[in-house]
């Protein structure tokens, strides 16, 4: 059943990262103040869903004890580079978390520059965690 659980929650931290840096966009580019707590709040779903995408996974990988050589390569870097990106997302929502509500510019600058950051990592990790089921089928029931 576990192995079941990660492809459930694993999209919500992807779809969630990147809503808070179109949040964010929105706020920076067309001066709507609200939006950057859209934004702050689409970046701590997607800290909370990152922890639980990679919980699950961790109780997924029981089942890939026997895998082809290149698929745990990938493996590997999948779980290498979902770490950065929950270590990155959770870093950018507690640094904005604790800013006062007015910050200058440069800061929410500085935050749309994380947030694109948090973007390219999170779809990297995506594309290895892709790559893991199109490519070598984990995760893929096998029909007789």
């Amino acid at each position: 059943m576990s192995e079941y659980l990660h492809p459930m929650v694993a999209h919500f931290p992807i779809v969630l990262v990147l809503a808070a840096f179109a949040s964010e966009s929105l706020a920076l580019l067309g001066r709507m103040p609200a939006w950057h707590t859209v934004s702050l709040w689409n970046l701590g779903a997607a800290t909370l869903s990152t922890i639980a995408a990679m919980i699950t996974g961790g109780l997924a990988a029981p089942d890939l004890l026997s895998l082809h050589p290149e698929a745990e390569r990938i493996l590997t870097e999948h779980i290498v580079w979902t770490s950065v990106a929950t270590f990155l997302i959770g870093s950018v929502f507690a640094w904005r978390f604790a800013q006062p509500p007015q910050t200058t510019r440069a800061h929410r600058l500085a935050a749309l520059g994380l947030l694109f950051i948090c973007c390219l990592v999170t779809a990297y990790a995506a594309h290895q965690g892709g790559m893991l089921v199109f490519e070598h089928g984990v995760g893929v029931d096998e029909h007789p």
